[in-house]
């Protein structure tokens, strides 16, 4: 894309961690990987852009290409969400491993379109163009167009294949279920055709801020499941009010 254009699109963070016993450990202290993506269509292809921030990269296990850093793609495309092994024609998953370049059969992830790994400062960003002609018999690129929808990104670390940030669900085995996707509308945007992926919130939440904490700007998101008043102040270290961010009735949202 060119400069500016990703910046019509919604930012989402990956905040669902797939082993459920680590959260805690993990959110109350300082850790190094952190996901957010941005998505867009247009009549002839679907866009992605991830960023990663993650001290430690790491895509050297050629043989197991999902036991490195990498990006996996989930479409369910007529959302019929179906059960634990019944993947059908409409049912991918794909997957870009950090270092990889295109072509590179050794190191092959299982994905498609047109697409390229950046080193960033923090860690890299993944963008990536799949063509209407890829996207056959899987998704129709069209305004209000349903369908299921995961991204998830994982994290190697010492070797080993550690914490799973995914955007919808905590459970690891989206590979073989997709009625564990969420779902998601192409939508039309104020410049081009953007696809903006809201999810139907199941439970009241306030998710962990991210990046965190060493970084001038932060992200917050939260889920209401009905109508209902709204707050959310920042505190400081020893309890001194510092500002309030909402304060108001709000409808049912993910935000």
């Amino acid at each position: 894309m060119d400069d500016g254009e990703w910046d019509i699109a919604d930012e989402l963070s990956m905040e669902k961690f797939e082993d459920t016993t680590r959260p805690d450990t993990l959110l109350s202290a300082w850790t190094d990987h952190f996901s957010s993506f941005k998505v867009m269509w247009d009549a002839e292809n679907f866009y992605a852009f991830v960023t990663v921030i993650d001290q430690e990269l790491d895509g050297s296990d050629k043989a197991s290409p999902w036991l490195n850093d990498c990006v996996e793609l989930f479409f369910d495309g007529n959302n019929d969400k179906l059960g634990a092994g019944e993947y059908d024609s409409s049912d991918v998953q794909w997957r870009w491993v950090y270092s990889e370049v295109v072509g590179d059969t050794a190191n092959a992830g299982n994905n498609i379109g047109d697409w390229i790994i950046a080193d960033t400062e923090l860690g890299y960003n993944l963008e990536l163009k799949i063509s209407k002609a890829e996207l056959t018999n899987i998704l129709a690129l069209e305004n209000d167009e349903e369908f299921g929808f995961e991204i998830s990104n994982a994290n190697r670390d010492n070797g080993a294949r550690l914490d799973v940030r995914h955007w919808w669900t905590s459970d690891g085995t989206t590979w073989n279920n997709p009625s564990l996707f969420g779902t998601a509308v192409l939508v039309n945007g104020p410049m081009v055709d953007v696809k903006r992926v809201d999810g139907v919130p199941t439970e009241f939440a306030l998710e962990q801020n991210y990046p965190n904490p060493f970084n001038p700007t932060t992200n917050i998101s939260y889920s209401i499941v009905k109508s209902a008043n709204v707050n959310i102040t920042v505190y400081d270290v020893i309890g001194r009010e510092v500002a309030t961010l909402v304060n108001e009735s709000q409808t049912a949202r993910k935000i």
